[in-house]
């Protein structure tokens, strides 16, 4: 009791001046409580509980000593191939062709489970790859290093197919992903060339700058070359084949414009006032509509005489009498 009379004492002595503090007691207050509570209950057991737990640790210790080196050396080994895989991905998770060392990755022996990871992938992501082209992929994993570290990238956790394009060797999976007919071989260099040349050919006959935007040249490609590209995989092809030294031109981009008689309108009237300008329009034509009845005579009316109806008036006036001229007699008185 005097303990948790002292807690009280030094949290209105510096709890309520520090924020940090405050929060954290606030928030886990109900915590606080149980916890007093617990402890003033089951106090008196807490000697007996220690002893009890550093006794049973004691028993475990060799059990806990085997299992921390065993997790040591599993780490160790862990860390080695991740530095064995980073030479050939470099950093990025891709291969590279480049580099020429044993790599061990971690991929089962088997011809069967290799081809199980290969046939899942294919069917996860559609790659459209025939069951004589997995296994040909599977054949060379033992002799080429690249398809190695190819099947070994399908084993990763990957949410979308555009975290497989990374690394060097993306060529190759979106030659894979793109096109529906395939040719693949057990010679990487050779796989290397067939993708050049089927993204050089497409690129030469499709001359990608003659169409307005890149969705519609990767449409047309699709539609003539009976492919499945996409905007990433075509930049992947285009770009791969600037690196080698054949550069095409993409679509040129432009901003939209309204090119039509309200831009030309707008323009007119922003050097003049618009208000004088009605103005005088309106001044003109009640100038050219005076002058149009000022020369009208009978013989050119605007009406013919059948057109106008003459109403009679309802009474007759009298005439007014005709003025006189006043005459003067003189000699009058």
């Amino acid at each position: 009791m005097g303990f948790v009379i002292t807690l009280i004492i030094l949290y209105n002595i510096f709890g309520k001046s520090n924020p940090k503090v405050y929060h954290k007691v606030h928030s886990g207050l109900p915590k606080i409580i149980g916890g007093l509570i617990a402890l003033s209950i089951f106090g008196s057991a807490i000697p007996a509980l220690l002893g009890a737990g550093l006794g049973l640790l004691f028993a475990c210790s060799p059990f806990i000593a085997i299992g921390w080196l065993v997790k040591t050396l599993s780490g160790n080994k862990k860390r080695a191939l991740q530095y064995e895989e980073s030479k050939y991905t470099g950093g990025r998770g891709g291969t590279s062709i480049s580099f020429e060392n044993k790599l061990k990755t971690p991929l089962p022996k088997s011809v069967r489970k290799r081809r199980k990871i290969v046939d899942k992938f294919n069917k996860r992501f559609e790659l459209n790859l025939s069951d004589v082209e997995i296994d040909r992929i599977v054949d060379a994993s033992y002799a080429s290093i690249e398809w190695e570290v190819e099947i070994y990238a399908m084993t990763k956790e990957m949410t979308t197919i555009n975290e497989w394009y990374r690394g060097e060797t993306a060529f190759v999976r979106a030659y894979m992903k793109a096109f529906y007919v395939q040719q693949i071989s057990s010679d990487f260099a050779m796989q290397e060339r067939i993708c050049f040349e089927a993204f050089d050919q497409i690129m030469r006959e499709t001359k990608p700058e003659r169409f307005a935007s890149i969705d519609a040249c990767v449409e047309y490609i699709n539609n003539t070359f009976m492919t499945g590209f996409d905007e990433q995989t075509f930049m992947i092809a285009y770009r791969y084949l600037e690196k080698k030294g054949r550069r095409y031109k993409l679509p040129r981009l432009g901003v939209a414009r309204n090119d039509g008689g309200l831009s030309d309108l707008m323009s007119k009237y922003d050097d003049e006032d618009i208000y004088d300008t009605a103005s005088a329009y309106d001044e003109m034509n009640m100038d050219d509509l005076a002058q149009k009845y000022d020369s009208m005579d009978y013989s050119n009316p605007v009406l013919a005489d059948e057109d106008v109806e003459v109403i009679p008036p309802e009474r007759a006036f009298p005439e007014k009498p005709e003025k006189r001229r006043a005459t003067t007699y003189r000699g009058r008185t």
